[in-house]
């Protein structure tokens, strides 16, 4: 491709500028298609008839929530600390206003109600028509959320599709407990109190039976548990246990039409698997699902015993369609081209809305006909972002690992034209969490509209060859793949990363005396222990809010289920003090040869700002030259479009800098 023909590459604006469809929710009688368009301090309810161009219903200076159809052709929603409805005419008004500090707000699925987090404990508002209650009502008394812990975790509030009964999820010191208060005789029922961890809860369709999961704090089992609202007559559906840890802390499960049966995701052949089992536990699970690939997201058709399930198939999501009770696949009506991130049944069954994505295009919504087929897309609110990237060429291959125990995933983008003489720089881009799949031909979502990956496109569009490793941790290749960062966080997958390092520099558009390194919180740590423990290798990096001090996380996070994840890899600090201290970057900031620039939120609840002092004091100790820059009220993920444009520019500008001379 001549430099006439190239396109302009993707600038900032149009990255922090992307939007994507979410929460797509159907009309009631399925014929109408209410969805949020969400960006960076951005979402408004958009509706699409299946035919036409969608139209937008809301618009206001505070983004919109989720939709929730109220069967009357009104859509409820929640603005900030108000409760809002809409019509399909896109007549707006509020409901009523929450208290200022009210948090965790969660619409019921009947839109008649609210509950949410206030003065320390769990909150329910109701309305009838367009007269809310005089006063909201408490469902718990005193300190019982430990609302000091409650933003610690992902969700509290789990509603009943009839909205009578409400799990909510408890934050203790050690555990997550679940209770069930109902609307109906305005009581509170714990389920299952003990030690353990309760969470990831679903119901019945007609909110009858909750199904929870559980399992011990130090994740060596897991369990699949369902029972009546009132925590009586429980019974185990499904035990996982593992010497290592049960990877995929919640298991993904859905109700049959009727109850009756209940679809799960369990491990078997090293990969999770779509079982079913009847809800009443008289039959041993059977499975539904294509063996030798990574199913997720099972979904009952509402009218027919049919299961739907995304399976990570050529590293893409797509979408099935099996009988549960006879395994016959259907295929023809769910061909597509793009990877599947989630979806949605019509209430009749008819219909299944996807939200889909490729290589080269953010998320689209799409609707598919389970009778017909064919992926009609409803809804793109990027037009254009693939014409302007079609200079990019992205592949994938797979490298051995130092110690060919393994396959590495590896995604790569570079221009097409760029020439075979060594010339141009690289970069290697580490994501995060230690876990996930993004060595995927497919726009990632993970942090808004796919910021990251689009910034990766940008940087491959200026000339880098840029590649993004799937190192051992990752999901969707195996268990066995998943679990092997136990005990050794920060030692075989750093060597994933330096052998993909290497591969990189051997390829023959790329200069190997010029690659770069950057990453956000799990990838933000491993870019700086790439640095430190490699400093040959690495000629810049960026740190975006990565972990340091193994020993402070895991005390900052222990008092919340999530702090699993630093018990499931490390085990327990005084078993193991070594470990902890030997995987702390900072013990070898001496080393850090290269340009360095980190990145950091004074607001976030994942990695605290500390890590950032102690980086700081280390890095000034040892003499070292950085950069720093700390964005005021920002989370992990940042939120703002502004603190993401900054962070891109001088990322940019930090590579230009010092990998193009």
């Amino acid at each position: 491709m001549s430099s006439q023909q190239a396109p302009s590459p993707l600038s900032i604006e149009q990255i922090v500028a992307i939007k994507t469809p979410e929460s797509p929710a159907w009309s009631p009688d399925g014929t109408q298609l209410a969805y949020r368009l969400a960006g960076f301090e951005h979402g408004e309810i958009w509706l699409s008839d299946l035919t036409g161009d969608p139209v937008q219903l809301t618009a206001g200076d505070t983004p919109a929530g989720p939709p929730v159809w109220d069967g009357n052709e009104r859509i409820v929603f929640t603005r900030g600390q108000a409760i809002c409805r809409v019509s399909t005419a896109g007549e707006e008004q509020t409901i009523l206003e929450l208290p200022a500090d009210a948090t965790r707000v969660t619409v019921l699925p009947t839109a008649d109600a609210v509950v949410y987090v206030h003065e320390g404990d769990a909150w329910l508002w109701y309305w009838h028509d367009h007269t809310p209650a005089e006063q909201p009502q408490r469902m718990t008394t005193g300190e019982w959320l430990m609302t000091r812990l409650v933003h610690r975790i992902t969700d509290v509030f789990f509603p009943s599709p009839d909205g009578m009964h409400i799990a909510i999820a408890c934050p203790r010191p050690h555990n997550l407990d679940l209770a069930v208060f109902s609307r109906d005789t305005n009581t509170l029922h714990q389920v299952m109190p003990g030690n353990d961890v309760e969470t990831g809860v679903i119901w019945s369709p007609d909110g009858s039976k909750l199904a929870f999961t559980r399992y011990d704090w130090r994740v060596k089992w897991r369990e699949l548990w369902v029972c009546e609202p009132t925590g009586e007559n429980p019974l185990r559906i499904w035990r996982d246990e593992s010497r290592q840890w049960v990877s995929r802390f919640q298991f993904d499960a859905a109700f049959s039409p009727h109850g009756n049966y209940i679809a799960f995701v369990a491990p078997i052949d090293d990969f999770g698997q779509v079982l079913v089992a009847h809800a009443d536990g008289t039959n041993d699970p059977m499975q539904v699902s294509e063996p030798g690939a990574e199913a997720e997201q099972p979904r009952w058709s509402p009218d027919k015993d049919w299961i739907s399930y995304l399976s990570n198939q050529s590293r893409q999501k797509r979408l099935h369609l099996v009988n549960a009770l006879h395994r016959e696949e259907r295929h023809d009506p769910i061909r597509h081209a793009g990877s599947v991130s989630s979806y949605a049944w019509s209430s009749a069954g008819h219909r299944i809305v996807t939200i889909v994505s490729n290589h080269d295009r953010p998320d689209v919504l799409a609707a598919i006909r389970t009778e017909t087929g064919g992926l009609p897309v409803i809804a793109d609110h990027n037009h254009g972002i693939g014409a302007q990237v079609n200079d990019i060429l992205v592949s994938t291959t797979t490298i051995p690992s130092d110690d060919e125990e393994w396959e590495i995933p590896i995604l790569t983008m570079r221009r097409r034209d760029l020439p075979q003489d060594h010339s141009a720089p690289g970069i290697i881009y580490i994501h995060g969490g230690g876990q996930g799949q993004y060595a995927v031909p497919v726009w990632q979502g993970y942090t808004g509209a796919g910021t990251t990956y689009a910034a990766n496109m940008m940087l491959a569009q200026m000339g880098y060859v840029v590649s993004i490793v799937d190192y051992r941790g990752s999901w969707n290749y195996g268990r066995k793949y998943e679990t092997a960062s136990y005990l050794d966080v920060g030692g075989g997958d750093l060597r994933d990363i330096v052998e993909a390092t290497h591969w990189l520099g051997r390829q023959p558009q790329v200069d190997p005396q010029r690659i770069g390194v950057w990453g956000r919180s799990y990838g933000g740590f491993m870019t700086t222990l790439c640095m430190v423990k490699h400093p040959a290798l690495y000629a810049a990096g960026v740190n975006l809010v990565g972990v340091f001090n193994w020993v402070d996380y895991y005390h900052y996070l222990s008092d919340r289920a999530p702090g699993v994840w630093s018990r499931s890899r490390f085990e327990l600090p005084e078993e193991h003090p070594a470990l902890y201290r030997e995987r702390n970057p900072l013990e070898y900031i001496e080393k850090l040869d290269a340009p360095y620039l980190a990145l950091y939120g004074d607001d976030d609840a994942n990695v605290p700002i500390d890590h950032c002092r102690q980086m700081v004091r280390a890095l000034t100790d040892h003499g070292k030259d950085f950069d720093l820059v700390v964005y005021p009220d920002e989370p992990h993920i940042f939120t703002r479009a502004a603190t993401w444009h900054d962070t891109i520019r001088r990322a940019q500008r930090h590579f230009e800098t010092h990998l193009k001379h």
